[in-house]
């Protein structure tokens, strides 16, 4: 089983038992998942097209997600840039680095390459991951952001 914790807009899915974060929607708390439930399963694929399946690494590897709304806003730029200057302490830990955005794979791709991320950026264009996890931030929702979806704990 995997368990999780929050860290900001990211989360940890290991084997060992952590503490799950809290968030409280109205449209997605009843998709959030409570301390000691498994972590939802994903499939998603990456801005270049290949699938990554939670489940795959179960029993594997450690998975570190981190939810963001989009390539565009300078906030999430500058915190996968620093995330990528810890990548090597991730996946010595035997961990993997997944980020997840409803961005377009365009997008993704274009700030993967122009700011040279060495881990996945994963497309959830209709948000199902997101409402799965139970992070989907209604509130923040507007037509200029893609999405929406902000992680609050």
């Amino acid at each position: 089983m995997w368990n999780w914790i929050a860290i900001s807009a990211t989360l940890l899915l290991a084997p060992g038992p952590l503490t799950a974060p809290v968030w409280a929607e109205e449209e997605s708390a009843s998709a959030s998942v409570s301390v000691g439930q498994p972590a939802p399963d994903l499939e998603l694929a990456d801005a270049e097209g290949r699938l990554h399946r939670l489940s795959e690494l179960k029993g594997k590897k450690n998975v570190v997600l981190v939810f963001f709304r989009g390539a565009w806003g300078p906030v999430f730029r500058r915190q996968l840039g620093e995330l990528q200057k810890h990548l090597e302490a991730v996946t010595s830990l035997n961990s993997v680095l997944w980020s997840i955005s409803p961005d377009t794979p365009e997008s993704m791709q274009a700030f993967g390459d122009k700011a040279g991320l060495g881990f996945s950026l994963l497309v959830d264009a209709e948000l199902e991951t997101i409402k799965k996890y139970g992070i989907l931030n209604q509130r923040a929702r507007n037509d200029s952001t893609p999405g929406g979806g902000d992680c609050r704990h």
